[in-house]
């Protein structure tokens, strides 16, 4: 109906109502599958009804669903030859190939609310008999996650090609791989979002959205007790010294970021699983959002952008890893609060585990997960294989560069923190609890330097009424920096180091 003017309209041989009055028109959705249309005058004249039937093997909407439907990942990521040479060819081939896949049944489904995610359109559904899950647009959406200040129609054009750059599937070859290397997962499948009315007022945005469908971690994920974003685990790191990373847990999903080249492990792309061990909580890392295993980098302006003075995390998943330092920018805050007390020695083993886990057999049928007809499958099999091969070389080479700056983060109860210069250059830090009558109680860190790589050591008291106890004589000692917090804190250094200056820095922290 015209909003401001009448308009007068020819009736045709096709038209059932026409009428030159404002109004508007009321769809209601009946049990048996019946839509019931009513035009209605503004004064609330109903002036035509119209009920349209729909035909269906079972009468219920809820399972008025096909069993598959076909679909294109992204067509716009067509490319000609000038496109390829400048932007790379990447995956554009799976990402504009028709995929035909089964299609998400909601009948067991409530919709929950929709999910974050700067690039991905996500929902998040209750089943009552299955817990809680999520989908994620395979489709990303690039301009929320650009600057304000640099937003426009190039930058959005740019960064949203290089989106071609990931593999849309690459999720769904992760979980064999997560199960040889002992890191929790989800079980992502793939699925259209079918147009249905159960998807309320998600229905117009979601609809028709290829997307992958997996598990959403929360309370009894894999028999934990609950389930923290990083940011919660901070805080119950600082509010009880009884809880702890399980660091070898952490080792190993991050040794697997590794291996299959997912560089963007920022502090959002984790979830943290409690489990109880008598007094203590131990939490595991849960790795989510796998959309850049296998990234490539190819063509003329994105290897540019990898430059060491640029973007060197987005190097690419190649045989070799160029910079394993770089590789891992965007996970340097989980590592370095949550990497600290393990010694190359346990880094070591953890990455000769995971080579002996992973076989060549395991990574075969692992991207053969991978929606085929897949000419890349081959080529990310071998590079998977290299890239195992390399393994300990890499965690050992990511290891001596944490290794040079060392936090140490105590929580807000008291604490005893004794720190030992020895002469051989090592020096061993160790934290302990306090008990009852203030004296040193159950071991909580402990960890032996090597002043040949670690150049310093920041140990952090946060509140509570701490003790800092440093002691020994050594020729080549390490920079210490002791940081006490809002409590009355106690600092004793006896210690020497004949090289330089006195090694200790107090800070009080009031």
């Amino acid at each position: 109906f015209p909003s401001h003017d009448n308009t007068p309209i020819k009736k045709g041989k096709n038209a059932l109502f026409t009428a030159m009055q404002k109004g508007f028109f009321v769809i209601n959705l009946l049990d048996d599958a019946t839509l019931e249309g009513h035009f209605i005058s503004a004064s609330d004249e109903v002036l035509f009804t119209q009920n349209i039937h729909f035909k269906h093997d079972n009468p219920s909407i809820n399972t008025a669903i096909s069993a598959s439907t076909t679909h294109i990942p992204n067509a716009r990521f067509k490319a000609n030859a000038f496109q390829r040479w400048l932007l790379g060819s990447n995956y554009r081939d799976i990402w504009t190939r028709p995929i035909t896949v089964p299609t998400l049944d909601l009948k067991d489904l409530k919709i929950v609310q929709r999910g974050g995610g700067q690039q991905t359109l996500s929902l998040r559904y209750e089943s009552p008999t299955r817990g809680y899950f999520v989908t994620r647009s395979v489709e990303k959406y690039p301009e929320s996650a650009i600057p304000a200040s640099i937003r426009s129609k190039f930058t959005v054009d740019i960064v949203g090609d290089q989106i071609s750059a990931s593999h849309p599937f690459a999720a769904l070859a992760i979980p064999p791989l997560a199960d040889a290397a002992q890191v929790m997962h989800t079980n992502p499948r793939l699925v259209p979002i079918p147009n249905d009315a159960l998807l309320g007022k998600y229905q117009r945005l979601f609809a028709g959205q290829l997307a992958l469908f997996e598990e959403r971690p929360d309370e009894g994920f894999a028999g934990a007790k609950k389930i923290y974003s990083t940011t919660k685990l901070f805080e119950k790191l600082a509010d009880d010294n009884h809880h702890k990373v399980d660091e070898i847990a952490t080792l190993r999903a991050r040794l697997l970021d590794m291996l299959i080249g997912d560089w963007d492990r920022h502090e959002d792309q984790w979830r943290w699983a409690a489990f109880e061990q008598g007094k203590e909580t131990f939490f595991r890392p849960i790795p989510r959002d796998r959309d850049q295993a296998f990234f490539v980098n190819q063509g003329v302006l994105p290897r540019i952008i990898a430059r060491k003075w640029i973007l060197p995390k987005i190097q690419g998943f190649d045989l070799k890893i160029r910079d394993i330092n770089t590789f891992n920018y965007n996970a340097r805050y989980v590592d370095r609060a949550f990497l600290t007390q393990l010694s190359a020695n346990d880094w070591q083993q953890t990455a000769q585990a995971l080579q002996q886990s992973i076989s060549d057999s395991l990574i075969d049928s692992a991207v053969s997960r991978l929606p085929q007809p897949d000419p890349h499958i081959p080529e990310i099999a071998h590079k998977l294989k290299q890239r195992r091969n390399d393994l300990v070389a890499y965690a050992l080479g990511y290891y001596r560069f944490l290794s040079k700056e060392i936090d140490i983060v105590a929580s807000n109860k008291d604490e005893v923190i004794t720190v030992h210069r020895l002469d051989d250059g090592t020096t061993a830090v160790k934290l302990y609890d306090q008990n009852k009558k203030n004296e040193q109680g159950k071991l909580l860190y402990s960890r032996l330097f090597d002043s040949r790589i670690t150049k310093e050591i920041r140990i952090w008291g946060l509140d509570g009424e701490d003790r800092f106890v440093v002691s020994g004589q050594a020729h080549q000692g390490i920079k210490l920096r002791l940081i006490g917090g809002k409590g009355k804190d106690i600092f004793v250094d006896s210690s020497w180091v004949a090289k330089g200056t006195r090694k200790t820095l107090i800070v009080t922290g009031k």
